[in-house]
């Protein structure tokens, strides 16, 4: 799935891994964001339409598993979102403005 939800003003703040063309070969991880409402988690607000994050650098572009970035972790510093990704030997941050 991906990183624990956030709860958000607005109400659960859902990072998730998406495969991006898992039907028709040359799959790509990806990381999205959905959402829910505070009280019906079972009800989408809304969610990102294109990704969030991409696999661009070579650890993330090569491997065992090619094209992979999966949300390990989330949090709210302030008013931005830090997304912790993760393969099995490295880890990094991704910061996204709002």
């Amino acid at each position: 799935m991906g990183a624990a939800p956030i709860r958000v003003k607005e109400g659960w703040l859902l990072v998730y891994s998406y495969i991006r063309n898992y039907f028709r070969g040359n799959p790509t991880f990806e990381i999205r964001a959905v959402l829910l409402d505070a009280k019906n988690p079972t009800k989408i607000i809304g969610r990102t339409k294109n990704a969030l994050l991409v696999p661009e650098e070579s650890y993330e572009i090569y491997g065992k598993v090619p094209k992979i970035v999966f949300p390990s972790g989330a949090y709210i510093d302030g008013e931005n979102y830090t997304f912790i990704t993760a393969r099995p030997i490295r880890f990094a941050a991704a910061r996204v403005f709002y």
